[in-house]
C-alpha cells in the first residue's frame, strides 16, 4: 500500500467538486471560512471550475469532473486534494478516470466522505493508494470543534492516536447532546477499508470492484461502514450480498457508524448482528464514523489498531 506524504507547511491544497459543488448556504459561508483558514495558515488554494457549479443534477459533466480530478492528482504542484462536498452522482466520473495513470504516478492523499467513497475506495482497492475518509473541505469553516482539529492533525501528521468523542449530534444539527457509546468490544489490528454503504452497494460487482485482488494482497481487514439513508432491512441484504461476493473473506473486525433510521420491529443493530454475527468476528456499532458528527479521520488502506471497551474507542495508526 502506498502511503502519500502528509501536508507540510506552505504547500498547496487542491479543492475539488467531483460531485456536489458549493452554491447554497450554509456551504458557501463555510467554504469561504475554510479557504480563509488555510490561506491564513500559509497554504495555497487551487480550485477546480466545478467547485461553484450551480446545478450538479442537470449541468454536471462527469467527464469534466473526472478530468479535473485527474489533472489535480497528476499535478506535482498540488500536494493534497480535498473534496468540497458529498453528493449522489460521483459514480458517473469513474468511467472517465485513468486508474493506470494514477498507479504510475506519485501517490497523493484525496480526502472526503459520503459520495466521495467512489474515489476513496477505488483509489485504495484499485490503485493501492491510501486515501482519507474524513470531513469535506467546508467543515474547516468551523475549525474550533475537536473532531475537525483531529482531522487537521491527521493530514499534517501531528497525531496518530484518536479517541472517541464524549457527545454526538442529536436531533438538532451541530448540537452535540447525546452521549457517545460504542456497542461491542474489540482489540484488532489490520488494514482499514470501507466507506458509505450506499456507494459501495453500487460498486459491488462492477469493473470497479477489485476486492478479489485486494483480498489476495491483504490479510486482517478492518471494515468500517456507515449508511446515510439505508433502512435496516436494506442493510441486512447488502451485507449478505457483500459476504457472498467474497468481500469479507479477510475481515477480522467490523466497525459501523451511527444511524438514525431504525424501524419499529427491526433495528439497525438487529440488521448488522443478524447479517454478520455468525462469522465470530468482533462487531462495533455506533462508532464515530459517518454522517452523524463528530467523526474520526480514517486513513483508508492504512494499518491501524482498534481498541473498544466500555463504550469508548481508540484508533492508533502505525
Amino acid at each position: 500500500m502506498k502511503i502519500p506524504e502528509f501536508l507540510k507547511d506552505n504547500q498547496t491544497i487542491g479543492m475539488l467538486a467531483p460531485s456536489f459543488g458549493v452554491f447554497i448556504e450554509p456551504y458557501i459561508t463555510r467554504y469561504k471560512g475554510a479557504k480563509e483558514f488555510f490561506i491564513e495558515k500559509g497554504y495555497t488554494i487551487v480550485e477546480s471550475k466545478s467547485v461553484y457549479n450551480e446545478n450538479f443534477l442537470r449541468d454536471s459533466c462527469p467527464s469534466l469532473r473526472a478530468k479535473e480530478f485527474l489533472d489535480m492528482y497528476l499535478d506535482d504542484n498540488i500536494d493534497i486534494i480535498f473534496s468540497v462536498a458529498g453528493g449522489e452522482l460521483m459514480i458517473e466520473i469513474l468511467e472517465f478516470i485513468d486508474f493506470e495513470k494514477i498507479k504510475k504516478s506519485k501517490p497523493k492523499f484525496f480526502m472526503g466522505y459520503s459520495d466521495n467513497t467512489n474515489l476513496t475506495f477505488t483509489l485504495t482497492t484499485i490503485c493501492g493508494v491510501a486515501s482519507i475518509y474524513g470531513i469535506n473541505a467546508t467543515s474547516y469553516g468551523k475549525i474550533h470543534q475537536k473532531y475537525i482539529i483531529d482531522h487537521l492533525n491527521l493530514i499534517t501528521n501531528k497525531q496518530k492516536i484518536f479517541k472517541s468523542y464524549p457527545l454526538y449530534e442529536g436531533t438538532i444539527e451541530e448540537e452535540f447532546t447525546e452521549e457517545v457509546h460504542y456497542l461491542g468490544d474489540c482489540e484488532a489490528k489490520g488494514t482499514l477499508l470501507g466507506g458509505c454503504m450506499e456507494v459501495l452497494q453500487s460498486l459491488c460487482g462492477t469493473k470497479y470492484d477489485n476486492m478479489k485482488n485486494f483480498n489476495q494482497k491483504h490479510d486482517n481487514i478492518i471494515w468500517y461502514l456507515e449508511a446515510y439513508y439505508l433502512k435496516p432491512l436494506q442493510i441486512r441484504i447488502i451485507l449478505w450480498q457483500w459476504r457472498n461476493a467474497g468481500w469479507f473473506d479477510k475481515a477480522n473486525c467490523f466497525v459501523f457508524g451511527r444511524s438514525a433510521l431504525d424501524e419499529e420491529d427491526f433495528t439497525y443493530v438487529d440488521a448488522i448482528k443478524r447479517a454478520l454475527s455468525y462469522l465470530n468476528i468482533p462487531i462495533i456499532i455506533n462508532a464515530d464514523i459517518g454522517h452523524i458528527a463528530p467523526i474520526l479521520p480514517i486513513v483508508n488502506g492504512a494499518i491501524a489498531r482498534i481498541s473498544v471497551k466500555n463504550g469508548k474507542g481508540t484508533i492508533e495508526y502505525d
